[in-house]
């Protein structure tokens, strides 16, 4: 399956246009009543599924958001354990390590 190079700089240029939307560090966390963030997996999964996703993601697991995320982005085992887990809150250094696995460039 071939790297989705389009949603994989959608979901980058989401999260740097929205920082405040991205936590590296969980796959989803309500903020408040109206705010949810989410990892890369999980921004990807919202831009591909819409707004719905938002709600219904809060009662999925993270086995889910792997299993989702690795469909829609396209990428292998190596690929989602390199991104999926490359726990930061720099965009920068998950760009760089999202270039390093698929070579996808920014």
């Amino acid at each position: 399956m071939p790297v989705n190079e389009k949603l994989i700089r959608e979901t980058v240029a989401q999260i740097e246009a929205h920082p405040e939307t991205w936590n590296q560090f969980s796959f989803v966390e309500p903020v408040s009543v109206c705010e949810t963030t989410f990892c890369f997996a999980g921004t990807a999964l919202w831009l591909t599924l819409g707004d719905g996703f938002k709600q219904t993601s809060l009662n999925k697991s993270s086995e889910w958001f792997e299993d989702e995320g690795v469909k829609v982005l396209g990428l292998n085992e190596k690929q989602m354990r390199a991104i999926f887990y490359c726990i930061t809150d720099d965009i920068e250094e998950l760009k760089a390590e999202i270039t390093r696995v698929t070579g996808v460039t920014f």
